[in-house]
């Protein structure tokens, strides 16, 4: 989460190595969805929301 636009962070945020592990192949996706500017509109910028998603090959997921 931003409070003030890309000078000041309240959060680091996730750190990929924690979600995706040892993998090597996957892909990241990092978008501001429409939820995302919305908010953004209301609140004049204070909070600039991303939304990141992950994906890696399904070979690689264990199932159970």
């Amino acid at each position: 989460m931003h409070l003030l636009p890309d000078w000041y962070h309240l959060t680091n945020g996730y750190e990929a190595k924690k979600l995706i592990g040892d993998r090597k192949d996957y892909i990241v996706k990092t978008q501001h969805t429409f939820v995302d500017g919305l908010l953004e509109l209301v609140t004049l910028s204070i909070y600039t929301q991303t939304t990141t998603t992950f994906y890696v090959p399904l070979k690689d997921v264990e199932t159970k």
